[in-house]
């Protein structure tokens, strides 16, 4: 019974760490591009990532200790890996706490259905409140997390079934399928909850394989259901909320309730992750607590008076720089690994992996490269 608990454990940790701001922003970000290309690009970008993260698992596993991808990076490639990394975690935090900064603003104008007049109050607010959530060090999120996934799987369900009457013709546009890669990218990236799934299962560690691939199942089918209602009801008038253009056809109850829950979501990875920044600053960087809690709670704020406005094209911007770093850096030290003879590894057959790792490394490059060409995410 213990055993069974893990893993159910185990696979909702996966699921809380996935779904978030990402998902909820895939309609509006694949709105002009229609939903079979969209359909394909969630598909493809999902099935990668989790070859990706059982690639990771192995990693964690041969190395028998607990740690995160920067030591990795620094064990197996040296400091040239451990700083690249450093800087891709610190890019991929600082603009995700600006994303979830601008996301809370998006979400309680749709709860609360205020203009945007009530920009700067709210940010301001929600600042000062996340600073008291630094200071005091609340750590009740990880069962917040797992509340949130649940309720979210019921929305996107609840919201899938009472959409069909209101559903309409999306048109597909395959010139610019790669545009939005760097939104899909952040939306299903999730080897931060990798290491912590291995340690629940303990003993058991090697099912990771399959706590992956079926968390990444009801994760990929809840985010369609959901891109599948909200671009065919919304349309083009899909905005970085959702649930506002849907509710027009609707009815008030899905904005209100759509991003009260995206809120939610939005505002618990905002404090997990400026919890771990935080952290990362202090042991990493030698800074004292006092301004560590400043530069991570002023950050957003300085971005944001510089011009920072869509969360999504921020969100995209992650993906593509911060997103691709890690996932190339897992697959260097999968190479570098798995390459000697004498390491076998745990899920897959050697020859077959390595010709996977190089199609993904180059699968990877590509599709960066596309997206940075065409100067904008979404």
């Amino acid at each position: 019974m213990r055993k069974i608990f893990h893993w159910f454990e185990a696979f909702f940790t996966i699921i809380g760490g996935v779904i978030g701001l990402g998902v909820l922003a895939i309609p509006y970000a694949l709105k002009n591009i229609g939903l079979t290309p969209g359909t394909l690009l969630i598909l493809v970008v999902a099935i990668l990532m989790i070859f990706l993260n059982i690639l990771f698992a192995e990693i964690i596993i041969f190395t028998k200790k607990d740690e995160c991808i920067i030591a990795y990076a620094k064990r197996y490639l040296g400091n040239w890996a451990k700083k690249l990394e450093f800087f891709s975690i610190l890019f991929g935090y600082s603009g995700s706490l600006l994303a979830y900064t601008l996301a809370v603003a998006v979400f309680i104008r749709g709860v609360l259905s205020l203009d945007e007049s009530f920009f700067w109050p709210i940010v301001l607010v929600f600042t000062m409140v996340s600073v008291l959530i630094l200071v005091s060090g609340f750590n009740g999120l990880g069962k917040l997390e797992f509340l949130l996934a649940v309720l979210m799987v019921g929305l996107f369900l609840f919201i899938f079934e009472r959409s069909y009457p209101y559903a309409e013709t999306v048109r597909n546009n395959w010139s610019n399928i790669f545009l939005p890669y760097g939104v899909v990218f952040f939306a299903f990236t999730g080897e931060a909850t990798i290491p912590i799934a291995v340690k629940i299962l303990g003993e058991e560690k090697k099912k990771i394989k399959n706590v992956i691939i079926w968390a990444y199942v009801v994760v990929i089918l809840m985010t369609l259901l959901f891109f599948f209602s909200a671009i065919r009801v919304g349309g083009e008038q899909i905005g970085p909320d959702p649930f506002i253009a849907m509710s027009e056809k609707m009815g008030e109850e899905i904005l209100f309730v759509g991003s009260f829950l995206g809120l939610l979501a939005v505002v618990t990875s905002h404090w997990a992750i400026a919890s771990y920044l935080k952290k990362i600053l202090i042991s990493d960087l030698n800074f004292k607590p006092n301004p560590s809690l400043l530069l991570v709670a002023l950050t957003p704020l300085v971005f944001i008076l510089l011009g920072a406005s869509n969360f999504v094209h921020i969100i995209g911007a992650v993906g593509v720089v911060a997103g691709t770093i890690d996932a190339l850096i897992i697959l260097t030290i999968y190479q570098k690994i798995f390459s000697q003879k004498k390491n076998k590894t745990f899920f897959f057959s050697k020859k077959v992996t390595l010709i996977f790792v190089w199609a993904l490394f180059g699968l990877l490059f590509l599709a960066a490269i596309s997206s940075i060409l065409s100067l904008k995410v979404v």
